[in-house]
């Protein structure tokens, strides 16, 4: 074998032990890979390495041999002048595949950190968490508004009377529970519907001893707006009687009984409504109310002595007389706005100069007269 063919081998050589460096090793040992280089572009200068010197000797034995064979070592240069071109080629493909390599691996770390930042910054709203739970159905502000204040003035009324002697919230506690179960029944339910179930409740309660005029005044609501108005004065009627002094439900009857007609005066001592055999009537501004249905209702007796009225109630009295606007009240003389008069047989006084004479309060709302303790008194 001559030197130019050795020269070919080692070339041929070289360039395969470049591509069978591992792409780690050419970004991380860059001294082999160089030495690697350095020892194909000696062989391609001529510059043989130790196994291209040890060959040479063999080559001088066989001098004949080589004579012999100069035709085909012309082909051989040829050859090896091909050779040669693929080394430098194919050196500079590995340089090639080594910045290849290079840019890879720069694109892998570059889209690791853009994982990672999109791991580190991921939308809020496409996390679960597990520690959350869906609104329940019994929760207050998910229920229909009926619904909702029902279960409010009845759980009110259960915390005011609960452990109270003589006190029992079954039936509220009854009524609750039929809300929250209708509540949490599955399918679409209409406000409508939600009303009337809260009305059913509503009414059962009002109908125990335990009903207060937070839950009769909800029912009369629920009723109105489901276009009951007499089922809503009814309630609001009873809500005055559990609490006299309570101003708030004046208004709301006023406006219930010109929904219905009702368009006569409208008179409540200590949250009841008398029964006149004579309608009360206005006179320059005052009611005046038949004087023995006002008596009895204010528990006070009535004595008549020839056209002279007493009234008495405990250790009070209050004298009038028929057309006189002259009264005594404890033996203290009064002028009275309006005299007593007699109507229908009946014999008619001022309701709130009697009331107010017996120490009540008297409220008036467009034609509605509440006579009743001040608040915080019993009747």
């Amino acid at each position: 074998m001559n030197q130019r063919q050795w020269i070919c081998i080692c070339a041929v050589a070289s360039a395969a032990v470049l591509f069978a460096t591992p792409i780690a090793s050419a970004a991380g040992k860059g001294g082999g890979r160089s030495a690697h280089i350095s020892r194909a572009f000696s062989a391609k200068a001529g510059q043989p390495s130790g196994t291209a010197a040890n060959s040479s000797a063999g080559d001088a034995q066989t001098g004949a041999a080589q004579d012999r064979t100069k035709a085909s070592d012309g082909q051989s240069s040829e050859d090896n002048g091909e050779t040669q071109g693929q080394t430098v080629s194919t050196s500079g493909d590995g340089q090639n595949t080594e910045q290849i390599s290079g840019e890879t691996e720069q694109s892998g770390q570059a889209q690791g950190e853009d994982q990672t930042g999109d791991s580190n910054h991921s939308d809020p709203g496409s996390s679960s968490d597990s520690s959350a739970t869906p609104g329940s159905d019994t929760n207050p502000t998910s229920l229909p508004p009926g619904i909702q204040r029902a279960i409010q003035a009845l759980e009110s009324n259960i915390q005011k009377n609960e452990g109270k002697p003589g006190k029992s919230v079954d039936a509220l506690r009854s009524a609750v529970d039929r809300l929250k179960e209708w509540s949490n029944q599955p399918g679409t339910k209409t406000d409508e519907e939600a009303d009337r179930q809260a009305e059913a409740a509503l009414s059962e309660a009002a109908a125990s001893d335990q009903a207060d005029p937070q839950i009769l005044t909800a029912l009369a609501d629920i009723r109105e707006k489901l276009n009951d108005a007499v089922g809503a004065i009814q309630a609001l009627e009873q809500a005055l009687q559990s609490q006299p002094a309570d101003q708030t439900v004046l208004p709301k009857l006023r406006k219930l009984y010109d929904v219905v007609g009702k368009k006569d005066i409208q008179v409540f001592v200590d949250g009841k409504k008398p029964v006149f055999d004579v309608p009360p009537l206005v006179r320059d501004g005052r009611t005046l109310v038949p004087i023995r249905q006002i008596a009895e209702a204010l528990g006070a007796k009535v004595d008549w002595n020839q056209g002279t009225v007493t009234i008495r109630r405990g250790n009070q009295s209050v004298t009038l007389e028929i057309g006189d606007p002259s009264a005594s009240v404890n033996g203290q003389n009064v002028t009275l706005d309006v005299p007593p008069e007699v109507s229908g047989g009946r014999t008619l006084v001022p309701l709130r100069f009697v009331g107010e004479a017996f120490g009540m309060a008297i409220d008036y709302q467009d034609g509605i007269v509440s006579v009743h303790p001040p608040a915080g008194q019993n009747g």
